[in-house]
């Protein structure tokens, strides 16, 4: 996969995360995108810390050590899923597999689909979800 992971901070406490998927050249399956389609994902570090969004479980490894090396995930509190499906369930779970044990648990802020698709993907045999939940 031709991907491009560029952590950036934008402001004392927001740091992007653009994830640059050069071998996709179709947005939402509509758009066409002649240089790739990119996933923006956010990291806010205040007196609590949260990660805002995921990428597809394509790029979950690097993103996940992204994270790490940039010692954001350290105290991380909340996880904010505007957006999400089966395709970042491998990110959610590696994001939570990565959180010290000592760490308390995090909150995931999400719509009601969303939970119904946490939910769904929780029931299901195999899924890389029923063994990061904790």
């Amino acid at each position: 996969v031709a991907v491009d992971l560029r952590f950036t901070q934008v402001a004392d406490g927001v740091a992007a995360i653009r994830i640059i998927d050069h071998s996709t050249n179709n947005f939402e399956e509509q758009y066409s995108q002649r240089l790739g389609s990119t996933v923006n994902c956010y990291l806010v570090k205040g007196e609590q810390t949260a990660l805002i969004d995921l990428p597809s479980e394509a790029v979950a490894d690097a993103f996940v050590k992204s994270l790490s090396v940039a010692t954001w995930t350290e105290g991380l509190q909340h996880i904010v899923l505007n957006d999400f499906g089966p395709k970042q369930a491998a990110t959610l779970a590696a994001v939570l597999d990565a959180q010290p044990v000592t760490n308390p648990p995090v909150e995931i802020w999400c719509t009601n689909p969303t939970l119904q698709a946490i939910t769904k993907l929780l029931k299901q045999e195999g899924s890389p979800l029923q063994k990061a939940w904790k």
